[in-house]
């Protein structure tokens, strides 16, 4: 965790796994999707992905982002200080 500009906090979380197509971005943030349905039961996945993050985040006033970078996906949740 960081203090960014403008009087705010930043938490970040980066991964190396097979990462989110461009098209699934702002998508993954909506209850129950899933970025490709036969890569979920090929690795195993059935959690509830991003969608919980994103309320609480947003009820303070914060921002949920995922970004990809160098290979990474990269998870960042912003909020006022």
């Amino acid at each position: 965790m960081s203090a960014g500009g403008g009087g705010e906090a930043c938490v970040r979380s980066a991964d190396t796994g097979p990462g989110i197509p461009d098209t699934g971005r702002e998508r993954v943030f909506d209850r129950f999707y899933r970025v490709g349905k036969a890569r979920g039961r090929v690795r195993g996945g059935s959690g509830p992905g991003l969608s919980p993050a994103r309320a609480p985040v947003r009820a303070h006033a914060g921002s949920p982002r995922l970004d990809r970078e160098d290979g990474r996906t990269r998870f960042t949740v912003r909020l006022p200080a």
